[in-house]
């Protein structure tokens, strides 16, 4: 992938082998490493470097430096509702990357907002001053790297939403925060150092809970927020003011994931079509900028994956699908046994895919030919699409995966 087109990173001063974010530096899914341990075992431990007992939730590992941060949620009455906000008492703990101590635990109290399904689907992110990490119930908390609390933000509301899932994401001095949920959809630029509010995109929306991520690219040297909304249309924003660059209709389906290569920004979603944009038009660009679309892309809440000119990945029925990413051809569409499909992918720079989880786990080559270099278990299985959704996270030759129990790393003995 070009510098030029490249997801664009926050001016931070991150260490080379930083995993800051959900799917990593780049919000790509690619690491810079090569040689990560290709087998696994959870019954011998064969690789198993650590295990850690951890709070239930899905929020992906983030990596700073020796420091791994887990977002987990706990009831405080165990009889008392799972999906009442009031019931819950929600953390953030912090583990050592090379032997998996507890370094320390910090509670953050819940916001005002139920839920159906879970208070920690969103992964937090860091840049060099602070860990910032978005509840499922509606509160948003800034912590410094010794666990203490700088600010805590409680979000508006509250709606009824089936969760909360979109991943927060920086930007030089701004946190950006999307929530397009049940009732209402809106963007909100925060201060890093405060969270006040500096611009908002709010309207109206319509009953499905989307939960996108945003993405930052630069395109033409401009920095543009691209995100995909529950009208059906991917956005982008000018991330200084708020100001819509560019619209784009898109005719998905919930949970749509971004992707930026050379020239575009991909999206798929769970089911609905998948296309890929030319990011440098301006207002919309519906049938101007579309490079290629597959009205039918598959389930599956997995990100898709860009490595080289194709585009990787796995739907429900434990399908492995390749793309060009030029064009859209399909290029391979096999069913690879055990393959996760809720769990975004990681690429390395040596040319493997791992479709990562805590339960089953698949390694392919990337190539235009389907090769599976290994299959490995962590937990049994809860069938097909791993444990329960969270992405693992690379740094320094570690792999780290999170089930609804444990953090595990996994590495060379």
């Amino acid at each position: 992938m070009s510098g030029a087109w490249m997801a664009a990173v926050a001016a931070t001063l991150l260490g080379a082998g930083d995993w800051p974010q959900w799917r990593g530096p780049l919000r790509s899914g690619y690491a810079d490493e090569v040689d990560l341990p290709l087998t696994w075992d959870g019954k011998s431990q064969d690789n198993v470097l650590w295990k850690v007992p951890a709070d239930f939730g899905h929020a992906s590992p983030v990596v700073r430096g020796e420091q791994v941060f887990l977002a987990g949620s706990a009831r405080r009455n165990p009889r008392g509702k799972d999906n009442e906000a009031a019931n819950h008492l929600h953390r953030i703990v912090c583990f050592r990357t090379t032997d998996g101590v507890k370094l320390w635990q910090t509670d953050v109290e819940p916001g005002t907002w139920d839920t159906e399904f879970s208070f920690t689907s969103s992964t937090p992110t860091t840049d060099d001053k602070r860990i910032y990490t978005l509840f499922g119930s509606g509160t948003l908390a800034a912590l410094d790297f010794d666990g203490k609390l700088i600010w805590r933000k409680a979000l508006p509301g509250p709606f009824k939403a089936e969760w909360l899932s979109s991943s927060p994401i920086l930007y030089h001095d701004t946190l950006f925060v999307f929530c397009d949920i049940s009732d209402d959809h809106w963007l909100l630029a925060l201060d890093t150092k405060t969270g006040d509010v500096k611009w908002e995109h709010k309207r109206k929306q319509h009953n499905r809970a989307h939960n996108s991520s945003p993405l930052l690219v630069m395109v033409k040297d401009r920095p543009l927020l691209v995100i995909a909304s529950s009208t059906n249309v991917v956005m982008a924003l000018e991330p200084a003011s708020g100001k819509v660059i560019w619209t784009c209709a898109w005719g998905g389906n919930r949970y749509p994931s971004l992707v930026a290569g050379p020239g575009l920004v991909c999206i798929t979603g769970d089911g609905g079509s998948a296309l890929a944009i030319d990011p440098t038009g301006e207002g919309d660009v519906s049938k101007t900028h579309v490079k290629w679309k597959h009205a039918k892309n598959g389930q599956g809440y997995g990100s898709p994956i860009i490595v080289g000119d194709h585009l990787y990945r796995a739907v429900q029925g434990g399908i492995v699908k390749c793309w060009k990413l030029a064009d859209g051809e399909l290029v391979f569409e096999e069913r690879v046994e055990g393959v996760p499909t809720y769990v975004s992918p990681v690429a390395t720079k040596d040319g493997r895919i791992y479709f990562a989880s805590a339960s089953k786990s698949v390694v392919i080559n990337a190539s235009p030919k389907l090769n599976v270099l290994a299959t490995n278990v962590l937990e049994d299985s809860r069938g097909e699409g791993g444990s329960n959704g969270p992405s693992a996270a690379v740094s320094e030759g570690r792999i780290f995966v999170r089930s609804p129990r444990f953090l595990y790393c996994v590495g060379k003995k």
